[in-house]
């Protein structure tokens, strides 16, 4: 709660998936911040880009990231 990231890129995107948020949590890229909703859904994010992630709310935020190099066959 009450904490940020600093501005950093990661090598390679990255899938999020929200386990619990609330509504004071925010990504930003690109000077766009948006919010991630624990709902089931699942994020692809071009992490390469510089970026952060804010939460100001009151509770914890927990989140699954996966790099992208993970391969999905058909």
């Amino acid at each position: 709660p009450r904490s940020t990231l600093s501005w950093h890129r990661d090598p390679e995107p990255r899938i999020h998936i929200p386990i619990i948020t609330n509504p004071g949590c925010r990504m930003v890229i690109d000077e766009n911040a948006f919010h991630m909703p624990a709902d089931g859904s699942v994020w692809f994010v071009n992490t390469c880009k510089y970026h952060n992630f804010f939460n100001g709310g009151e509770q914890d935020r927990i989140q699954k990231t996966i790099d992208e190099a993970i391969k999905i066959e058909k």
